[in-house]
């Protein structure tokens, strides 16, 4: 029998922007407070920007500007100041309308970044793919 291949819209749509890719979470700043850790970054405006799918359900906060948002189905116009909560599971995507700066709450007494990313986030394998060939790459 043969199986259909469920295809991620999403995870196509990182395969295509990938390679082109001006902003990379890496550069966020870290934050971390008793018991939380804040995850901020900017972005200006006309940015798409693609996010990690969640491991955790926790608060977003966007600080300033304006973007369009896609996350579970639905897609809305938010403008700062605008709390929302992203669930477990859940991947978002976002065309920046305004520069803007974007905060996610995390309640976890861990402060080491990479074992955040890890504890937190579940990366496609697109982007695995994508930056183990970077690696690779790179003298």
């Amino acid at each position: 029998m043969n199986e259909l291949a469920v295809i991620d819209p999403v995870e196509q749509m990182e395969a295509l922007l990938l390679p082109n890719s001006t902003v990379d979470m890496a550069s966020a700043t870290h934050h971390f407070l008793s018991g939380m850790y804040i995850r901020h970054m900017s972005a200006p405006a006309g940015m798409l920007l693609l996010g990690h799918r969640h491991k955790t359900t926790h608060p977003n906060l966007l600080l300033k500007g304006r973007m369009r948002l896609w996350m579970n189905g639905i897609v809305q116009d938010i403008e700062a100041p605008h709390i929302f909560e992203s669930v477990t599971g859940s991947r978002k995507v976002a065309v920046t309308l305004e520069d803007v700066e974007f905060a996610t709450f995390h309640i976890t007494t861990e402060t080491n970044v990479e074992t955040l990313e890890d504890e937190l986030f579940e990366k496609s394998n697109t982007w695995l793919e994508f930056h183990k060939r970077k690696e690779i790459c790179q003298p």
